[in-house]
């Protein structure tokens, strides 16, 4: 009896041991690169000071790219989709992120006549 109580402990604990590492994998795998910080729900917030390529690097091929020239210098908006209807608008000086923006697209909802 006691030969198939321990056993049977070894199983458990071997499946909670095979459970844990798991998790810590899936966890491992779905880390952010550096320079990326999520808050909450699928918000992407970049840090001031990162170049071009480490954005694209981050973010993969923008949708679209403007230039612009403001106060002498030229303003590259590089504009990213990002699911969910948003997009992420980021500007670059001499290829250095300066500032970046998420817009939502909202649909209008359906309306009943009535």
């Amino acid at each position: 009896m006691s030969r198939i109580v321990t056993v049977l402990l070894i199983a458990i604990f071997s499946a909670i041991s095979i459970s844990a590492q798991g998790a810590r994998a899936r966890t491992d795998k779905n880390s952010k690169p550096h320079g990326v910080i999520e808050v909450g729900q699928r918000s992407t917030y970049l840090k001031e000071g990162l170049s071009t390529e480490d954005v694209m690097r981050l973010l993969g091929e923008p949708s679209s790219v403007a230039e612009r020239t403001v106060n002498g210098k030229t303003v590259v908006s590089y504009e990213f989709s990002r699911g969910a209807g948003r997009t992420l608008i980021a500007e670059f000086v001499d290829n250095v992120l300066v500032h970046t923006q998420v817009n939502e697209i909202s649909l209008p909802s359906a309306r009943v006549a009535g």
